[in-house]
Parts: C-alpha cells; structure tokens; sequence
C-alpha cells in the first residue's frame, strides 16, 4: 500500500471587527490557540471533509474506495483489475437500494466512499509549527497522491467558506449595530439639547461664579451682623434692667462729653462764686439754671441714644434674619445649578459614549 503526503499551514484567522471588543467566540491566548487547531485537525479528520473531497473528485464509485481492491500481490492485482472495473460499472440493485432514484444512490455511494477515505486519512502536526501533514494511503499511489492533494483543497475551500461566512455574519452584525447606535447617539444628541436649552447651559458656569460670590458676600455681611448684634444685644440688656448710665457709648458721645464739659466749666465758676457770694445772687443763680439746662441737655442726649441702640438692635436683627432668607435661597439655587450641571455632564458623557461606540462601529464598516 502507499502513502502519499500533502503539507498545509494552518493559521487561526484574525477575527477582531471592533478596536475594544472581540467578535469572534474563539478568544485568545494559548488556550484558545490549542483549542483551534484541535478543531481544524478534527474537521481534516471528518467524515463531513471526506465526503466533500469524494463528491468534489467524483469517486465514489472508485474501487478503491468501494473495497473491490483488496491488499494483494501485484500481478494479481492488475489481473483482477479489469473485472473489477467491468464490475464497477454494471448497475447493482438490492433490496437495500430498491425504489431510490439515481440522486439518492449517488449520495450512499458518497456517504460509503467517504467513510472509506476518512480511514485512509492521517493528520500529523509538525511540531512547534502552523505545518500540518496530510497522509492518504491508498493501494494505488497516483490514487494517493490526487486524494491528498484533493483533502488540502477541500479543506482550503471549506475554510474559506466559512470564513466568508463568518465575515458575511459579522457585517451584517454591524449593520444591525450600526443602525442601532445610530438610534442612541440621536437620541442623546437630542436630550442634551433640550436639557442645554431649557436649563441655560451656555452661561452655566457663569451663573454658578456669580451666584457663589453672591453667597460669599452674604455671609460676609451675616457674620458683621450677627457680631454687631451681640454687642447690641448686651447693651439691650443693660438698659432693661435700668444700667444704661454704664454704658460707654452712651456716656461717651461728644454730644454728651461737651455738655459735660461746659457744666464742668460753669460748676467751677459757680464753686469760685459761691465763696463770695450767697446763693441768690442773680450770677449764681443764672450759673445754677445754666447746669439744670445742661443736665437736662445730657438726660435728653442720653435717652435718644438709648433709642438708637434699640433701634439699632432691631434693625440688626431684621437684617440678620433676612440675611439668613437670602443665604438660604442662594444655596438652594447653588445647589439647583450644581444639580445641572452634574445632569448635563451625564448627558454629555452619555453623547460621548455613543458617539465612541458609533465612531467604533462606523470605522470597522
């Protein structure tokens, strides 16, 4: 018997169609590249490749594939030959393959040749190499020869085949993908849009700066009232329960300190006079009327003033807690706008993305 050997190189296909994904269900990595040619090396070994390579080659009916050639000696062989080939050609009809048309005998005479050709078939891998070795032996070495040759071509055609399919599907997969990234990338195209147009996004940042400086002058301005009115507030106290004479800011007023003064004045010239004189002389008496209207001059200075710190006092306070209104309705617009802007970034980056995966997608078309 001889034994004819074709040498094919098998490589794994490169089957990435996105730049961050993989199509293909075959992964990488060693294991999947031991997984692969496992694969390959059992479709060469397959019944279905060795009825393609008969049907392709038309020998079905070859006897070598029929068993009317058995292993012998030569010179019975070629005796034996032309009765073989006679035999092969006259119609064979048995209860097996009675009431079949001649499409159908033709397909059991594949499927039969074929499982004779895969026994014949051997696949070695050459070590350390894509090479594979395709052996087909056959008593007639011509034979052999033209079924190896014919493996190889069979299993580049179907390879092919599949690949073209395999491509054919993943276009079709980008179409599908393509079509509905188109979809999303409109639609948030569109929601971010809107979202800018209803929520003035053009001058977003804008509106933030001012209304942060807004509230830090506010605050500013909180806490100068709020120290003001502690001060005011103790004073509040000290009149309320009659200490108002203890009260600096109101005994020291130059209102007060000249009135004082001038009394002081006309107190020494009353001291001087009184000396010399009784109490009703007329100077002395205008001096005594004098210092009654002064004192009367500083109560009077005194009371108003005791008004102007209470009504200091409460227009503190209102402003104080206007303030508060305004810091709290400054932070709720602060915090309006910061909501925004973090809804507006999620759409952009929404957008983004998609137009990401559509560039992607259109870039693998």
């Amino acid at each position: 018997m001889y034994q004819s050997t074709a040498t094919i190189q098998i490589t794994p296909p490169n089957s990435r169609i996105l730049e961050y994904a993989d199509f293909s269900s075959e992964g990488s990595g060693y294991l999947a590249q031991q997984q692969f040619y496992t694969t390959q090396y059992e479709i060469l070994r397959s019944r279905d490749l060795a009825e393609s390579v008969v049907r392709a080659e038309g020998v079905e009916d070859h006897p070598e594939l029929t068993g009317e050639i058995r292993q012998r000696s030569l010179i019975g062989e070629l005796r034996a030959l032309p009765g073989a080939i006679a035999a092969a050609t006259q119609p064979k009809r048995s209860s097996a393959t009675a009431g079949l048309d001649a499409d159908q005998l033709r397909e059991r005479a594949i499927r039969n040749a074929g499982g004779a050709l895969r026994g014949r078939i051997g696949v070695e891998p050459v070590r350390n190499s894509n090479l594979v070795y395709i052996r087909v032996q056959a008593f007639d070495a011509q034979f052999a020869a033209r079924m190896a040759n014919a493996v190889v071509r069979e299993y580049t055609r179907s390879t092919m085949q599949r690949r073209f399919a395999s491509g054919t599907q993943a276009r079709e997969f980008l179409e599908d993908q393509l079509a509905a990234m188109r979809i999303s990338l409109e639609r948030a195209d569109q929601a971010l849009l809107d979202f800018a147009q209803a929520n003035q996004v053009a001058d977003l940042e804008q509106r933030m700066l001012m209304a942060t400086s807004s509230l830090n002058d506010l605050n500013t301005r909180l806490s100068t009232v709020e120290t003001e009115l502690v001060q005011l507030g103790s004073f509040k106290t000290m009149i309320e329960r009659g200490q108002a004479a203890d009260i600096n800011l109101i005994n020291e007023s130059q209102q007060v300190r000249d009135l004082r003064q001038q009394r002081a004045q006309l107190a020494t010239e009353y001291s001087s006079l009184s000396q010399r004189f009784k109490e009703d002389y007329p100077t002395l008496v205008e001096l005594r009327n004098q210092m009654d209207t002064i004192s009367d001059q500083i109560a009077e200075e005194r009371t108003l003033a005791i008004r102007s710190i209470l009504s200091r006092y409460n227009s503190m306070l209102a402003e104080a807690e206007s303030l508060r209104d305004a810091i709290e309705r400054r932070e709720g617009g602060i915090l309006a706008l910061s909501q925004q802007g973090v809804q507006y970034n999620i759409l952009k980056r929404d957008f983004e993305t998609n137009r990401e995966l559509y560039d992607g997608l259109l870039q693998r078309m």
